[in-house]
């Protein structure tokens, strides 16, 4: 399918960012961002952009429990990028947190 990630790519990406100790984010950015920018869409949210962003900041702040979730890392991101976007509506600055 044209324009999907391959899951090595996705996986490769949040083992870097384990390897590195949620420091770099670099890999997790260009293998994710259009993913959750199209997600931010979908939930039909202001700022697609503001809100991948924050997604992006909840994978590394979460991303240690990754593995142990048995989960591909591409689902991993999109299902944290439901969290943070389903908790958004109503809510104010802190609008895209995961819990």
């Amino acid at each position: 399918m044209p324009g999907t990630l391959a899951p090595d790519v996705c996986e490769e990406a949040l083992g870097h960012l384990i390897d590195s100790g949620g420091r770099d984010l670099t890999p997790c950015v260009h293998a994710f961002t259009g993913l959750l920018v199209a997600l931010a869409i979908r939930h039909d949210l202001p700022d697609p952009e503001d809100a991948a962003f924050h997604a992006l900041l909840a994978v590394q702040l979460h991303v240690g429990t990754w593995r142990a979730t048995g989960l591909p890392a591409r689902l991993w991101v999109l299902a944290l990028g439901v969290q943070c976007y389903g908790q958004q509506r109503g809510r104010g600055p802190d609008r895209y947190t995961v819990s």
